[in-house]
């Protein structure tokens, strides 16, 4: 019979926490994570100079996130609650062997739950090791902006959401596009 050993230095119980004390820390992103990335990271190569994002909907709410951030679709992942957590965090999911917090900007921005009548998409942004999933009312889809596009006088859109809005955009069918800082964004919604 083969044996293996544990090849750390460190006891077993300092080896794995619990994820009830994983979630219990404070979720921040820090310096030098897969959401850092090269000051041109993100912009598209073309002579345009534009801005590429990822882009989704909550209610009648264009969001954007810089494409340096991986989006992702998870389509059959089981939510399971967590008891005493957040205002908006809706539970943790599993993804890629990582426990996954989940929230819902439907009630971090509106304060009402998801509508079990409704179709909703579960988006998991990250990276490496680094993972928050959100719900979004439709699919990411990767959009450009120019400079051009960005609109002078930004717009009110939510207390909640106005801090964490980076830049506004105007598309060519006259829609309006809120690009978010995904440190602020995600910092509050997991605080909220």
């Amino acid at each position: 019979m083969t044996q293996f050993k544990n090849r750390s230095t460190e006891p077993d119980s300092e080896q794995f926490i619990l994820p009830s004390e994983a979630l219990a820390r404070p979720f921040a992103f820090t310096s030098g994570s897969s959401f850092d990335a090269a000051p041109d990271a993100g912009k598209n190569n073309s002579v345009d100079n534009s801005k590429l994002f990822n882009s989704f909907q909550v209610k009648n709410i264009n969001l954007l996130f810089n494409v340096r951030i991986s989006c992702q679709v998870c389509l059959a992942s089981k939510i399971y609650p967590m008891p005493n957590s957040a205002y908006a965090m809706s539970g943790v999911c599993s993804y890629k062997g990582s426990i996954v917090p989940v929230f819902s900007i439907h009630r971090f921005i509106f304060d009402e739950p998801l509508s079990s009548s409704n179709q909703f998409y579960l988006l998991i942004f990250g990276g490496e090791n680094s993972y928050i999933a959100v719900y979004s009312d439709s699919l990411p889809k990767k959009i450009s902006f120019t400079e051009s596009q960005i609109r002078a006088n930004s717009i009110e859109v939510n207390n909640k959401l106005n801090s964490s809005i980076k830049n506004t955009y105007k598309d060519s069918n006259g829609g309006v596009w809120f690009e978010l800082d995904a440190y602020n964004f995600f910092n509050k919604i997991s605080n909220h």
